[in-house]
């Protein structure tokens, strides 16, 4: 069983992609295999650890043995990656949406 962290609120600057960048670097230093879900519409979260933006809506971005970057900005059940093969999931996600966890749980 993965670690899950869940960076949101429904607001912005709150700070939401400076703590999931962090937690995302010092996990995949640290505590294993460790893949960052970037949901934001503003790709901020992917564009700390790579060079270019996604040029798809679904895009898996392997950083190096320990960190990978997935852009999900349409917010779909992601389908691409099998999330069991990582230690640490790190969502950054901006949502106006009250029940997002339920949501996320739930997909």
């Amino acid at each position: 069983m993965a670690n899950i962290i869940l960076c949101t609120h429904n607001s912005g600057g709150v700070g939401k992609t400076t703590l999931a960048t962090h937690i995302t670097g010092i996990f995949a230093s640290r505590i294993g295999k460790t893949l960052l879900i970037d949901c934001d519409d503003q790709a901020d979260s992917w564009q700390f650890y790579a060079k270019n933006p996604p040029s798809q809506d679904e895009t898996l971005y392997e950083v190096s043995d320990d960190l990978s970057l997935y852009e999900n900005k349409a917010k779909k059940k992601i389908t691409q990656t099998r999330l069991d093969r990582y230690d640490n999931i790190i969502l950054d996600i901006d949502s106006p949406l009250a029940n997002t966890v339920q949501l996320i749980v739930n997909s």
